[in-house]
């Protein structure tokens, strides 16, 4: 039942009144050096960054174009995937709680709720999934049921672009209300994972587990230091952070550091790394594996000279096993290879950098040993920018139900929910856990920026039509380089699929 209004307003203000004292701390602690950080380097990436401090949210509030509403105590679900405690990003629920209990993240998200909730006279839901990781079972079931068990959905980046495929998720830009084209919504993913002119799901200040799962390198800065190295953030500065240097920098930490004679995964190496980081990397140096045309729809791009030289690049780099720690060459053997060989080997000291999401910062975070976080490398000083890929299986999405039949409803909560994320739930997250919880130095924080300000997204890496992306993998796994005849003999099949999803697509909505 909803609280009496007096009393939400005062849990809200103490809270309001808490966080202030806590990110205004955070800045003085740091000299007010964050935000200058976050402002000078807005320009270095191929966007506008979406980090935001305190301070500048309440100095450039824009307030969402929706009139004065009563929705009459209406109740508007949104299911969630399950989050569990522990070092990681996950301890908090992206649809709200039912009070708050003194985390951050929690208690920033039950504020926005309570704002809305007060402003527009509605109760908002949040339901969670019993299944761990996806939504897609629970979404499926719902709307085959004709239930209407829920009013949006927070599904992983995989799990939408599947159900959008099969005709399950409502277009986005024709849901009333919904201003995309407003600076809380992510403008590329707007423009990037629309097709043919539609949005089947998207991100924004209203989904925060899509940040920690961009794809990011951590250092060992203890190893820079002992090897000499030249610091990798002054490489960054001076457009020299490239695929040859990283593959240098790896190259000289590389060695038998128990004298066994054979490198092993119990020796030093470069990077700390898997198979699926071959295609992130793909895209970091600036290619594509599906571009779009003057409609709006997909089409295979892969298979062009400098796509055959940065792939070449990458696949000499990964299978240079001295250099390169590859998780899947210990699956058997272990448990866990994961935590077992790549994480326990870099907290031994054994790895120069760890390839993977942001999150590693937090699962890293009771690491004695310095480190610090740099962009992906690009392909060459002469590539355009930075661009960082997001991890599809763990990033969360927003998306509607087909069978959704309120809405107007719907999409004027979902506008007022990411407005006030912007204010609310983005500083949170940007100014505590990912700047003061993950970020151990001002270098790191500038790294972040340039980072979040880069990302990309990319629809053959999040439909992998005619497994574009196992071509990838599958090289390393053969220790042979055949990209362009891979390309080749499935270039008919990825066709196929895409124009099937085009079809599907243009048919749906």
């Amino acid at each position: 039942m909803r609280m009496k209004i007096k009393k939400k307003y005062a849990v809200m203000i103490c809270s309001i009144l808490a966080i202030g004292i806590l990110l205004v701390s955070s800045c003085q602690t740091d000299s007010g050096k964050n935000n200058d950080v976050v402002n000078s380097n807005a320009a270095d990436g191929n966007g506008e960054s979406p980090a935001i401090s305190a301070e500048a949210a309440s100095e450039q509030r824009l307030e969402p174009d929706l009139p004065p509403g009563d929705f009459g105590g209406m109740e508007i679900t949104l299911l969630g995937r399950a989050f569990e405690p522990g070092m990681t990003v996950k301890h908090f629920s992206e649809t709200g709680s039912a009070e708050e209990n003194g985390e951050i993240m929690n208690d920033a998200i039950y504020r926005r709720n309570a704002k809305i909730e007060e402003q527009y006279n509605v109760n908002i839901k949040g339901i969670i999934s019993g299944d761990k990781g996806s939504l897609s079972s629970d979404i499926k079931k719902s709307i085959n049921a004709g239930d209407d068990a829920f009013d949006a959905a927070f599904a992983s980046i995989g799990d939408a672009s599947g159900l959008s495929q099969n005709g399950f998720l409502a277009d986005l830009k024709k849901v009333p209300n919904l201003d995309l084209a407003k600076p809380w919504w992510d403008q590329r993913a707007v423009n990037s994972l629309s097709v043919g002119g539609k949005l089947f799901f998207t991100l924004g200040d209203i989904t925060p587990w899509a940040d920690p799962f961009t794809w990011i390198v951590v250092v060992n800065k203890e190893l820079i230091r002992q090897y000499a190295l030249d610091s990798p953030y002054e490489l960054v500065r001076n457009n020299n952070w490239t695929f040859d240097t990283f593959y240098e920098y790896c190259a000289a930490v590389s060695g038998d550091t128990n004298g066994d004679g054979i490198i092993n995964e119990f020796d030093r190496h470069g990077v700390m790394s898997a198979r699926e980081n071959y295609v992130f990397q793909f895209i970091a140096g600036g290619e594509s594996l599906v571009k779009k045309d003057s409609d709006d729809l997909p089409y295979l791009a892969v298979n062009n000279d400098r796509a055959v030289n940065v792939a070449q690049k990458i696949f000499d780099m990964m299978s240079d096993k001295n250099a390169t720690l590859l998780v899947e060459d210990y699956s058997s053997g272990y448990s866990d290879p994961w935590f077992e060989v790549l994480r326990a080997q870099f907290r031994n000291g054994n790895g120069l950098f760890y390839m993977g999401g942001l999150e590693q910062m937090c699962i890293f975070r009771d690491l004695e040993t310095e480190i610090g976080i740099l962009p992906m490398p690009k392909y060459d000083s002469g590539q355009n920018g930075y661009y960082h890929i997001i991890n599809t299986y763990w990033a969360s999405s927003l998306a509607v139900p087909v069978t959704n039949n309120r809405l107007d409803e719907t999409g004027f909560i979902l506008e007022a929910l990411c407005a006030e994320s912007r204010y609310t739930v983005r500083p949170a997250f940007y100014d505590y856990t990912l700047t003061r919880k993950m970020m151990r130095d001002e270098d790191s924080v500038e790294m972040l920026d340039i980072v979040l300000s880069s990302r990309s997204y990319d629809l053959g890496m999040i439909y992998n039509w005619g497994d574009v992306t196992g071509i990838f993998s599958n090289m390393l796994g053969r220790q042979a380089f055949t990209f362009s005849s891979d390309i080749e003999k499935k270039k008919d099949s990825i066709d196929k699929q895409i124009n099937k999803a085009i079809d599907n697509f243009m048919q749906n909505n």
